[in-house]
């Protein structure tokens, strides 16, 4: 298996409980603004 960029890895979130889904979806959905806000100004 070649190796993937990171922009086409999938996150996998157990989908145990509804609600913890929801939160680590937020919870990447915010990181990941944050990331690219630091990107774009420093």
């Amino acid at each position: 298996m070649s190796a993937l960029p990171s922009a086409l890895r999938p996150l996998h979130v157990p989908p145990q409980r509804t609600a913890r889904m929801q939160e680590a979806h937020l919870l990447i959905g915010h990181t990941w603004c944050a990331l690219v806000e630091e990107a774009l100004a420093p």
